[in-house]
């Protein structure tokens, strides 16, 4: 495997990480309101914890997408290579 290959393996990994984590927010935040009220006042320190979590996942593959989009650019623009 060489560089490219590495780097975009790594990417697709993450990007299905944080995909994963969106589909866990889907599914778990409607479930949350068929939950009786009695066992909601149980569950909603951990439904908050977890929710933060997955959420922290999704903003952290966005930001550092953002960030290594960012550097790419200037590292093409300092070879030379404009797009």
């Amino acid at each position: 495997m060489n560089k490219e290959e590495i780097t975009k393996r790594r990417w697709r990994v993450r990007r299905r990480m944080a995909i994963a984590a969106f589909l866990y927010l889907v599914l778990i935040v409607p479930t949350l309101l068929f939950v009786p009220e009695k066992k909601l006042d149980v569950l909603s320190n951990v439904a908050t914890v977890v929710i933060g979590a997955m959420a922290t996942i999704i903003m952290v593959y966005i930001g550092f997408a953002t960030a290594d989009d960012k550097w790419q650019k200037e590292n093409d623009y300092q070879r030379g290579i404009d797009q």
